[in-house]
């Protein structure tokens, strides 16, 4: 009975114990912020932008690019020379990566 006891106590521990060393808790952020660099932008932008605006549409503004300022991601396609229109835009936030605002500059 003891013994048992004794298991039991230590199962409970190592539970806790795990418990309390998860990487992935929810409340701490990375200091550099979810999305660090212009890349990180850009690669989520690309994955985002094709079910809103059509794979033809996104791949006509490659490249894409980003600029930082006051802790949010603009990011932006390129408008070929001779081109009329816009090209899909993005801006995400640097710290949780939230999408802010997706739309098609004119």
């Amino acid at each position: 009975m003891i013994n048992l006891l004794r298991v039991c106590t230590v199962m409970l521990l190592l539970i806790t114990a795990s418990n309390g060393m998860r990487t992935g808790d929810r409340r701490t952020l990375p200091s550099q912020g979810i999305v660090p660099d212009e890349v990180t932008a850009v690669k989520i932008a690309e994955a985002v932008f094709p079910p809103i605006f059509g794979t033809d549409e996104v791949a006509k503004c490659l490249p894409y690019h980003a600029q930082l300022k006051d802790g949010f991601w603009t990011v932006y396609g390129t408008l070929k020379p001779g081109a009329r229109g816009g090209t899909p835009q993005m801006t995400i936030q640097k710290k949780d990566g939230k999408v802010i605002e997706v739309w098609h500059s004119q």
